[in-house]
């Protein structure tokens, strides 16, 4: 009610954010033992091509296992730099774009490591790939004849009362 007014500056502060963050796609969720490196691009809708790609040291040691090379614009290839076991790893990896502005945090890209065969495809049993042992045997050894012709698979009696329900 003085009538009195007063001038004043407000600074307001707008972070840079990369509204657009790219999503990583690895050509496979698997690498290979004996050729440990995997082809791993952003979605092609990304904005602010070229994206540069970096393992981030979270566990530490990370970064120290794991080597990430562009090929071009959108890709590069990941490589272990160390052997790996068959086991899941999963590994951060920064995408900068062309003004250097990265996602709030690390993607995660998990692969599974695997022995492979000349196509590149997993041989465990648990994984797409080509099973390459002998079927009459299984991972507690070779089926003898004795064990062949008995069954472990009955009808119980709950299994009756309900047929005849």
């Amino acid at each position: 009610g003085s009538g009195k007014t007063a001038t004043g500056t407000i600074c307001i502060e707008v972070p840079d954010v990369n509204d657009y963050c790219p999503d990583i796609i690895p050509e496979r969720r698997t690498i290979c033992i004996d050729s440990p490196s995997v082809l791993i691009s952003v979605n092609e809708h990304s904005y602010g091509s070229p994206f540069t790609f970096c393992v981030v040291d979270q566990p530490p040691g990370t970064a120290d296992m794991w080597d990430v090379r562009s090929t071009n614009a959108t890709s590069a290839i990941l490589t272990a730099k160390q052997f790996l076991s068959p086991a899941s790893y999963q590994i951060p990896i920064l995408v900068k774009d062309s003004y250097n502005r990265a996602c709030e945090s690390a993607q995660i890209v998990q692969l599974y490591a695997c022995d492979c065969d000349d196509n590149h495809m997993c041989l465990d049993s648990g994984t797409a790939g080509i099973y390459t042992e002998d079927i009459t045997g299984d991972t507690y050894g070779p089926v003898t004849e004795d064990q062949a012709g008995v069954s472990n698979v009955g009808l119980g009696p709950a299994g009756i009362g309900m047929m005849v329900l």
